[in-house]
């Protein structure tokens, strides 16, 4: 399957200065993704072949630790998997609406849980799979690993909201700075015209901000030099270090863009690292000096609210040319 569908342009076009804001500074069209690379496929065959542990090498840790990215592509799912996967995450949000009435009418309708339903359920599956633990143990270093919470980011068919330049934790890491990650796995095509990931190189290496959240992200960003491009299929997954700069531009294709963010570390980072000092234990052992309190849940949620309501931390969204 080709990662960047051919553009069938129609009216509209979007400029750096513009309406429509992607953080790789190239123009952007409107586009209708081709029905042969539509996602999920009703009429398709998929490629089921079987998806090995993936086992890194001490070069690829490395560019890791220094650059504060791994992207591969590294595919931890066949197609057939998670193809699977967005069927059943696509009936559970049919039933979510069914139960409020046909729609969304209010963005607390959208999951935001941290306990046992189907959707969380889904995403505890997706936490736990055995190939995306083994994958992140190598890039953390440790057999003991906890969950902070996690992020489903759906950007709908042409939508203009975006995400700036932001880190994933504001919080000083103290000696143990590399002990938290973030997980995203590609649950649909994801690349530069759809809203897909982008990192700046070796940011998560910048000193740490006195004031914390105050920090001018897009402004080091722009000092960085140009941002790296993260051009994922179903299935891939990439980790960046927790204070990487990273940010996701607008979907101008007519299909949705599905992404899951999972943040984990280790019990030897800070407790504040963590937000309430609590995590999920996903493997191994708590630690044996300070451990941080355990819950039998995380936070899932799925992201951005697309509704009216606040807006979502990094989130930006700008004027839709194509509705003014």
């Amino acid at each position: 399957m080709t990662a960047h569908p051919p553009l069938a342009v129609s009216e509209g076009y979007a400029t750096p200065g513009g309406s429509i804001w992607n953080p790789g500074h190239k123009p952007m069209r409107r586009y209708t993704v081709p029905a042969h690379l539509r996602w999920p496929f009703p009429d398709r065959e998929l490629n089921d072949d079987p998806v090995e542990p993936i086992d890194l090498t001490p070069e690829q840790v490395r560019f890791y630790h220094d650059h504060g990215f791994i992207h591969g592509p590294h595919r931890l799912f066949s197609e057939k998997e998670m193809h699977d996967y967005i069927v059943r995450l696509y009936d559970i949000e049919a039933d979510m609406k069914a139960q409020s009435g046909g729609e969304w009418t209010s963005r607390y309708h959208l999951p935001n849980v941290s306990e046992r339903d189907p959707f969380y359920e889904l995403m505890l599956e997706l936490v736990m799979h055995p190939r995306v633990l083994h994958f992140v143990k190598q890039v953390l270093g440790s057999e003991d690993i906890l969950v902070r919470n996690v992020d489903l980011v759906v950007k709908e068919p042409i939508n203009r909201s975006a995400f700036y330049w932001h880190p994933d934790t504001y919080q000083e890491l103290g000696y143990f700075k590399e002990d938290i990650t973030t997980a995203w796995i590609g649950m649909t095509p994801s690349h530069n015209a759809n809203g897909g990931l982008w990192f700046i190189d070796r940011s998560h290496m910048r000193p740490n901000h006195p004031d914390g959240v105050n920090e001018d992200c897009n402004a080091i960003a722009d000092e960085m030099g140009d941002p790296i491009e993260g051009v994922y299929e179903p299935g891939h997954m990439s980790c960046h270090h927790g204070r990487l700069l990273h940010a996701s531009g607008s979907n101008m294709s007519d299909m949705r863009r599905i992404g899951m963010a999972i943040r984990y570390f280790t019990p030897r980072v800070r407790k504040d690292v963590a937000t309430t000092g609590c995590g999920f234990l996903a493997s191994g052992e708590n630690g044996t000096s300070d451990p941080f309190s355990l819950r039998d849940t995380f936070q899932c949620r799925w992201w951005p609210y697309r509704l009216p309501g606040p807006k979502n931390v990094g989130e930006r969204t700008v004027p839709d040319p194509y509705n003014a």
